[in-house]
């Protein structure tokens, strides 16, 4: 939904906002009020969605893409924001990206903390 920015609302950016925990916290400051830019890296119907649970509650969205790891990206997103609700007021920084490591790698790192752990544990320990 492309709307002109209109001063006397409030604006909300969520990135990582298209499933979980940053769709609930969508959804939750559209119910306080917020018009909501939906942020989401890929795909198109699952930001699509938590955009029409926005509307539903009366509130205006934009679903908005942006890859945290680009400047370029995040700036294009705050710009596309900016056009269609004006400054946000609330950022609430939701994205997260992982990298699979494997098992073995995984491990290793495991046993690497878990040794400075010990290490720490026992230097702790009163003489």
């Amino acid at each position: 939904m492309t709307a002109q920015p209109t001063p006397s609302r409030r604006v909300a950016l969520v990135t990582g906002a298209s499933s979980g925990i940053g769709a609930a916290t969508a959804v939750r400051l559209a119910d306080g009020g917020f018009d909501m830019a939906v942020g989401h890296f890929s795909g198109a119907d699952r930001p699509a969605e938590v955009a029409r649970l926005v509307e539903a509650t009366g509130q205006r969205a934009y679903p908005v893409q942006l890859d945290l790891s680009s400047t370029q990206s995040v700036t294009q997103a705050y710009d596309d924001v900016l056009a269609n609700f004006g400054p946000p007021e609330v950022l609430a920084n939701n994205a997260g990206c992982a990298r699979y490591l494997g098992w073995r790698k995984l491990m290793q790192m495991s046993q690497v903390f878990e040794s400075g752990a010990k290490s720490r544990r026992a230097g702790a320990k009163p003489r």
